[in-house]
């Protein structure tokens, strides 16, 4: 096999395919993300239409998933989490003071960062 298709350990990097979401940007945002929403049984809240923007916020009170990000409608009614295992970098950038939000789809959410980073706060120890 081709040393070039090992990445971090034995992982295979898979070829990137532009979607069709990606032709048209929202202005401002960078697309960081597309994944599911978890745990969408336990929340009766019904799923708004596709292309409809909804805000991500940290959830610290989770005592097994300290890194968790929920999901809320415009409304404030909660639609889900992000995976854990996809958001522990986002988790921290928007600890540090990033703003994310997402764009519903047809498969679950696509993430993205507000490229105006002013509020965002970097770590003492970084040169």
């Amino acid at each position: 096999m081709d040393r070039r298709s090992f990445i971090a350990g034995g992982a295979v990097l898979a070829p990137v395919v532009a979607s069709p979401l990606a032709a048209a940007p929202i202005r401002g945002a960078l697309r960081v993300l597309e994944t599911r929403i978890a745990n969408r049984d336990q929340f009766p809240a019904p799923l708004p239409a596709p292309g409809t923007r909804v805000a991500l916020v940290r959830a610290h009170d989770r005592a097994y998933d300290p890194g968790s990000i929920a999901v809320h409608a415009l409304d404030g009614a909660r639609l889900g989490y992000l995976p854990p295992a996809q958001v522990g970098v986002l988790a921290a950038m928007m600890d540090a003071g990033f703003a994310a939000f997402g764009i519903l789809t047809d498969r679950g959410v696509e993430v993205r960062l507000e490229q105006d980073t002013g509020q965002a706060r970097w770590p003492d120890d970084v040169a």
